[in-house]
């Protein structure tokens, strides 16, 4: 009995030593180089589109840094493929003390899950790593004035008690990606004899940039369709099991655009003025149902989506998709991009973003391995969405559109260098080292605004060089819907929270995309706009208001 006694309090003792899991078992092999006399932090990757391999060889390098070899502690993942967690999922573990890991790389930037209650005493404050200065090069720059949207992270990734409970991760830009060697081939792009190289110099107007050749305005872009399908190809495949399909991008990119993102910023957090071709006017949070009334910009991507991507033939076909687009998931309308060229017809562009090269790896390998050009072998580009008519005249930049936004965030210890290891980690995560590992090991730059390496750039694909220019180009503003969306409360903290882009059909929710295409088709554009329209009144968004906003005594 007495050995069944203490066989026991050994497994208690394992399942409670320690935040992650791994007090007293084996650690988890994912090709991380450990040292046995070592504590070990374990590291919770996403394992979507970005993979896990940049983590691997970035535990190795701060493990066999000098800080890391007189540090007690050394990093390592709990799995190598990666994981689906959302925040508010991961919030249960950490709030029962029943998470396996220590910190969390995720494909979720909603960290009011932790903000406004007590969970938020359960993470690690990352305000030093915030202000660390981790680049020998830049002596005086902190680690948050490397960050996209710092102001408003700062906002919605602050808690009540003033800690910063996480740093970004990876800014998933999304939008059109198309087949630069095909455009060659068939002679698709725009010319100018004037330029040096025979291209039209594309929206931004400067010669010998990543939109040398493309649609500039709506006409171009038919031309460019009509260009394709007289060629008896095939304009577009997205994928369909998931909600958007990646069109939510595009619209979001064409609204950003058209009103400008001063006015897009202020649609979302119901503040400042709204531009409007016939006249702008201001809104509040206690007006913010005009934005609905009235939903211009949403409404020129909308109806550019269902005019230029999923326009359906009088016989009900699709006039520029593939047909089996809405069956497919995101990988399999990835490998029926890659694989279209054989038997054909050839498919010209899809709709993904910038993790699309990295996640359909073992498409190119298939490729490669039947003698077709492999990863890195084939050229794709991002293409801009086209000027429209009546867009506000300051909105003179290229806008592209965010999927997710990536946050790391850990779980704070009683162990005070077990912190200090944490923090140490992230800062290395955030330097241009660290950055310079993730682009090498993916093929694009992660959340951050940083100086690439040269040898790490000119071993990109060009779809990875494409995007890094357009990540740093003057002419380009990057918009992030799924961060600008927590910036007022009215977004998250009501139950009944406005959705955008809704639409409700025999009582379930669908996105405009949704409800065009044929997974449901059931609405039109046209429709939806006018469920937008008389989803909220004056009335219905008082009590919204009501409901959410701090009351005045």
């Amino acid at each position: 009995m007495k050995k069944l006694f203490k066989a026991l309090a050994i497994l208690i003792a394992c399942m409670v030593a320690s935040s992650s899991a791994f007090g007293c078992a084996k650690k988890p092999d994912v090709g991380v180089d450990l040292d046995d006399s070592k504590k070990t932090i374990i590291i919770s990757v996403f394992g979507g589109g970005f993979g896990t391999s940049w983590a691997v060889e970035m535990c190795n390098a701060w493990n066999k840094s000098e800080e890391g070899k007189a540090s007690d502690y050394q990093f390592t993942l709990l799995s190598d493929s990666g994981h689906l967690d959302t925040n508010a999922t991961i919030k249960t573990y950490i709030s029962s003390n029943a998470t396996q890991a220590d910190i969390f790389f995720t494909d979720d930037c909603d960290m009011t899950k932790f903000t406004d209650d007590t969970t938020q005493d359960k993470l690690l404050d990352l305000t030093d790593v915030w202000n660390a200065k981790p680049d020998a090069q830049f002596p005086d720059r902190k680690v948050r004035d490397k960050f996209y949207f710092v102001d408003e992270l700062e906002s919605v990734w602050t808690s009540s008690s003033g800690a910063k409970l996480s740093i970004p991760y990876t800014m998933g830009t999304s939008g059109i990606v198309y087949d630069r060697d095909l455009f060659e081939t068939m002679g698709w792009y725009f010319t100018d004899n004037t330029t040096a190289n025979g291209l039209s110099k594309g929206m931004d107007g400067v010669e010998g940039t990543y939109d040398d050749g493309l649609p500039v305005t709506v006409s171009d872009f038919e031309t460019l369709l009509s260009k394709i399908t007289n060629r008896k190809l095939i304009p577009f495949v997205i994928y369909g099991d998931v909600a958007s399909a990646g069109t939510d991008h595009v619209i979001n990119a064409i609204w950003a655009q058209y009103e400008g993102v001063e006015s897009f910023v202020n649609g979302f957090d119901y503040s400042g003025e709204i531009y409007r071709a016939n006249g702008n006017f201001s809104v509040t949070p206690e007006t913010g149902y005009q934005i609905y009334q009235n939903a211009e910009g949403r409404t020129k991507g909308v109806k550019f989506v269902e005019d230029y991507i999923i326009a359906k033939n009088l016989d009900k076909t699709y006039k520029y998709l593939y047909s089996d687009s809405s069956s497919l998931d995101h990988k399999e309308s990835e490998s029926t991009y890659i694989y279209s060229h054989d038997p054909g017809p050839q498919i010209a562009m899809t709709i993904n973003g910038a993790w699309w090269e990295n996640e359909a790896r073992g498409a190119f390998d298939e490729e490669k391995r039947i003698g077709n050009p492999g990863y890195g072998e084939r050229n794709y580009g991002f293409m801009p969405v086209p000027i429209l008519e009546g867009q506000n005249p300051a909105s003179n930049k290229t806008v592209f559109s965010v999927n997710n936004f990536g946050s790391v965030f850990a779980v704070k210890s009683s162990d005070s260098a077990k912190n200090e290891a944490i923090k140490s980690f992230l800062a290395f995560y955030s330097s241009n080292a660290g950055l310079n590992i993730f682009t090498k090991k993916v093929g694009v730059a992660p959340g951050y605004k940083f100086e690439i390496d040269d040898t790490v750039l000119s071993n990109l694909t060009k779809f990875g060089k494409i995007y890094y220019e357009i990540c740093n180009s003057e002419h380009v503003e990057i918009v992030a819907p799924t961060v600008f969306r927590y910036l007022s409360p009215i977004n998250y903290k009501s139950t009944n929270s406005p959705k955008r882009n809704k639409v409700t059909v025999n009582s379930y929710d669908y996105t405009a995309y949704e409800a065009m295409n044929a997974i449901s088709n059931k609405k039109t554009a046209t429709e939806v706009i006018e469920l937008w329209a008389n989803e909220f009144n004056e009335n219905t968004w008082a009590t919204l208001v009501n409901s959410v906003m701090p009351k005045n005594n």
